[in-house]
């Protein structure tokens, strides 16, 4: 039996990474198979390239701890991506793959029973709306920060959305709750959204 085929992705890095955020892309990893869990990785940056190696060659989601504007640096992840020798532009990856699972899980709550509000439907289209600015931007830099706005929309899109399938589950309970008076029917209960599907985007990241 010969060697393993090394899958290998490479990623072009955005302009002016701080430090911190340089230090942090020693913890990626690219994660996928039935499971979603992280396969050893090979990371090697060079320039303003960061080239990833693995022991499969299969398609899977990078895994890599980022700053997110009004949110905090918390693990982050793609959608998923196959392996090619043109490189991946990180942060519109990374948008790409969090506005990817804000809309997939927010339709498959709406399936299952939930309302959307007004306020979580402006911020999933502001996400979506800022994302399409980045892919068809020309300027790289330019491109990179509306990546960045993306990616923080998304996120608090996602919050939204976990705080408003909160309050519905907090009023469906207590709907369930049996009435104190005797002999009253106990009302019928809403059934609830499903729970959080991974989709294409990260099981890693607190939506």
């Amino acid at each position: 039996m010969g060697p393993s085929r090394m899958g290998t992705m490479t990623f072009q890095l955005p302009a002016e990474l701080k430090a911190d955020a340089v230090r942090d892309l020693d913890r990626a990893c690219v994660s996928g198979g039935p499971d979603n869990m992280p396969w050893p990785t090979e990371l090697r940056r060079n320039d303003a390239q960061l080239s990833v190696r693995r022991t499969v060659d299969e398609s899977g989601f990078f895994v890599v701890p980022w700053p997110i504007e009004h949110v905090g640096r918390l693990m982050t992840s793609s959608a998923t991506l196959m392996e090619r020798p043109t490189p991946y532009q990180l942060l519109i990856e990374l948008a790409r793959g969090k506005v990817n699972q804000v809309r997939g899980q927010s339709a498959d709550w709406v399936a299952g029973g939930l309302q959307m509000t007004p306020e979580l439907q402006d911020l999933i289209q502001n996400a979506s709306r800022v994302f399409g600015h980045a892919v068809t931007e020309d300027d790289p830099a330019a491109s990179a920060r509306r990546a960045a706005e993306a990616l923080s929309a998304g996120y608090l899109a996602a919050r939204e959305l976990v705080q408003t399938t909160s309050a519905r589950s907090s009023r469906s309970a207590t709907s369930a709750a049996p009435s104190s008076t005797p002999g009253s029917a106990v009302g019928s209960v809403p059934s609830s959204p499903r729970p959080m599907s991974r989709r294409t985007s990260t099981a890693h990241s607190t939506p």
